[in-house]
């Protein structure tokens, strides 16, 4: 493939030019949807947090119409798992555990590294 492009000089011209076209209608062209999905995967997130009343804290990260939701959820000891479930369920369907903290702070400045502009 390589000696095909360096004796194809015509068409690497081609080529670019075809490229930035596509770059110029990017923005409002469904075509280049893979190259536009990668800005999004990082502004497309949202931090929220609930609370059960307790002193721990799980990130819960969950998918919704193609918003990343990550949902710090205070918890209380022993209940963890049970009340993850039961905020899954009714509020975060298909959302799954990404991580316990000892405190509510530790977990949002986590689902903020996660989600940066959250």
């Amino acid at each position: 493939a390589p000696k095909a492009d360096a004796g194809a000089t015509g068409a690497g011209s081609a080529d670019k030019s075809k490229t930035a076209t596509t770059a110029t209608k990017k923005p409002s062209a469904g075509s280049t949807t893979a190259d536009a999905k990668k800005p999004q995967a990082t502004s497309n997130c949202k931090v929220w947090t609930a609370s059960y009343g307790g002193s721990k804290a799980l990130i819960i990260k969950a998918v919704n119409k193609g918003v990343t939701n990550y949902t710090v959820l205070d918890v209380n000891a022993g209940r963890e798992k049970s009340e993850a479930s039961a905020y899954i369920k009714a509020y975060a369907k298909g959302g799954k555990t990404v991580g316990t903290f000892a405190s509510p702070e530790k977990a949002l400045k986590q689902a903020f590294q996660l989600c940066p502009e959250g």
